[in-house]
């Protein structure tokens, strides 16, 4: 069962445009440590409530595009911030359900460990160039998180240009298309 605050919200949003959920980690077995983190049986229940209550999901760029004002469905965004590698289990699950969603990676750690400060989130790696050209050939959107996951409101213009261009540009070269969505990290 999905508690009863997540249901409310899901109930009573719909009408007032997009409902936005973004997550950072899937945790396959077991409970989350970190609290940007989800079990992959809560995730799933999530999908299902949203499933339930007549959902579908669109893409940052479908939202950015209009293309989901035509509908008389509710939408939802779901997205996951800086590509961990655990995430690859949540794409099965959207998938099943026939739910898309939007991945927002760090390109300067793109199949490595973060290089950003260590504040209780997963260990392992991000996703690799592989891995996100399989989830980008499947239909799934790939967004830029800037290169180093750091915080823009302290970046000089310079390092702001820098992180913002040089992202987009490592992503469309490894997924050989255009980037057009963006999230801001913190």
């Amino acid at each position: 069962m999905v508690d009863p605050i997540a249901f409310a919200l899901a109930k009573n949003s719909a009408g007032h445009g997009p409902l936005m959920l973004m997550y950072h980690s899937v945790v396959a077995t077991g409970s989350p440590e970190w609290p940007w983190a989800v079990s992959l049986d809560r995730f799933n229940r999530q999908l299902d409530l949203l499933s339930s209550l007549g959902y579908r999901t669109a893409t940052m760029a479908d939202i950015s595009a209009g293309t989901t004002v035509a509908t008389d469905a509710p939408t939802v965004v779901i997205s996951f911030d800086d590509g961990y590698v655990d995430n690859l289990v949540a794409v099965e699950t959207l998938f099943r359900r026939g739910m898309t969603a939007t991945w927002f990676i760090v390109s300067g750690s793109i199949g490595g460990e973060p290089a950003w400060p260590y504040d209780g989130r997963p260990t392992g790696r991000l996703m690799n160039a592989t891995e996100l050209r399989d989830l980008s050939a499947a239909g799934i959107e790939i967004g830029s998180h800037t290169v180093s996951h750091c915080r823009l409101t302290e970046a000089s213009d310079a390092d702001l240009a820098r992180e913002l261009a040089d992202s987009k540009s490592t992503l469309e070269d490894v997924l050989g298309r255009e980037v057009r969505s963006f999230a801001y990290p913190y």
